[in-house]
């Protein structure tokens, strides 16, 4: 259940388990339950609900497919289990983007790094080096690196436009597809604009260079944008891209599908998944942070190659440090009488006494 729960040999985490609440309601997707092994009830396990009795569930492409749709996590759902990867919090108590060098490394030494560079259309961009993993960043800032690549990703920045004018940047990269949010501003009071494009290549065949496609998802007006640091949170989780601003979703859509990716992508400057910079004005960043979904592998003997169907009492639960938990993919469905509560928080060590997502 790594980040959520740490358990030994790495020192183990106490956790209150609720028996009330069950009494009077079934658990509820996404809840974390303790429970008794369904193979030995001499062993007790902790896990997050992922199926519900009745459903038919599988693992797809990192996600869960539920009844042949794809599941979407609604804007409190995405927030409240977003897994860090990187945080930056700056040398100082900010950063400007802009500056003399074209090119500038971000970040601690021996940790995945933040290029500065400057684009064709005269952005200045911080892009993340190298592809995201299935790993996290701990509350004490070690970054523990997974073992598989992930593409559902999130940038989150608290920044300030240094101008009246100008447009935020940010894009995440999906396998072959690029999507690409511009947040722009053309005055103090006036509404901003928002714009989600979502652009990939096709290969043309023989020595001509791939051709690039872009489709408009969205470009709609936005609430102002004071001159004040903003919190701004860029998603794309579950096939569905959101703006946050000031943890406030102010735009979302949907997609479908996704293109193979092409090595090296047209324009990529060898950047990896996450870019976030500025355009027609310098931007001072406070923080930056880098989030991912949890991301669900397919393996073991249910749920993994066909969908598996739940009965009427029954639950799939799977451990959120997918690559290395014993969950319902191994061992089958969880009956509710083998539920033994809801996990609500961790109460020891106290270095790590909180509520749980």
């Amino acid at each position: 259940m790594q980040p959520t729960l740490l358990g030994d040999p790495s020192g183990g985490d106490r956790v209150l388990v609720d028996r009330v609440t069950l009494l009077a309601r079934r658990p509820r997707r996404y809840e974390i339950v303790a429970f008794e092994h369904p193979r030995d009830r001499e062993r007790e396990l902790v896990k997050r609900v992922a199926g519900l009795p009745r459903e038919r569930i599988q693992i797809a492409d990192g996600d869960l497919v539920v009844d042949g749709h794809k599941l979407r996590k609604s804007a409190w759902e995405r927030r409240r289990l977003a897994v860090p990867l990187l945080r930056w919090p700056g040398p100082a108590a900010s950063e400007r983007l802009d500056g003399p060098a074209d090119r500038v490394e971000w970040g601690a030494e021996g940790r995945t790094m933040f290029l500065r560079t400057r684009s064709a259309d005269d952005a200045t961009l911080l892009s993340l080096r190298g592809l995201a993993g299935d790993g996290f960043e701990d509350e004490a800032g070690r970054v523990h690196p997974g073992t598989l690549p992930v593409f559902d990703l999130a940038v989150r920045a608290e920044a300030r436009l240094l101008a009246e004018s100008g447009t935020l940047l940010a894009e995440l990269r999906k396998e072959g597809d690029t999507f690409r949010l511009e947040l722009a501003r053309t005055g103090w009071r006036d509404a901003t604009r928002i714009r989600v494009t979502r652009s990939f290549a096709t290969p043309n065949g023989g020595e001509s260079a791939p051709s690039l496609h872009e489709t408009v998802l969205l470009d709609a007006p936005g609430p102002a944008w004071p001159d004040r640091f903003v919190s701004v949170a860029f998603w794309n989780f579950d096939d569905r891209v959101s703006l946050d601003l000031d943890g406030r979703e102010v735009a979302t859509v949907d997609y479908e599908g996704r293109h193979p990716r092409i090595d090296p992508p047209p324009g990529s400057a060898g950047w990896g998944a996450v870019r976030v910079g500025v355009r027609g004005a310098d931007l001072e960043v406070r923080t930056i942070e880098i989030d991912r979904d949890l991301h669900y592998v397919a393996r073991g003997s249910h749920a993994a190659r066909e969908p598996f169907e739940l009965g009427p009492d029954e639950y799939f639960v799977l451990g959120d440090r997918s690559a290395d938990s014993d969950d319902s993919r191994e061992f089958g469905a969880v009956t509710s009488d083998r539920l033994l509560g809801l996990v609500r928080a961790i109460v020891a060590p106290l270095a790590r006494l909180r509520w749980l997502p």
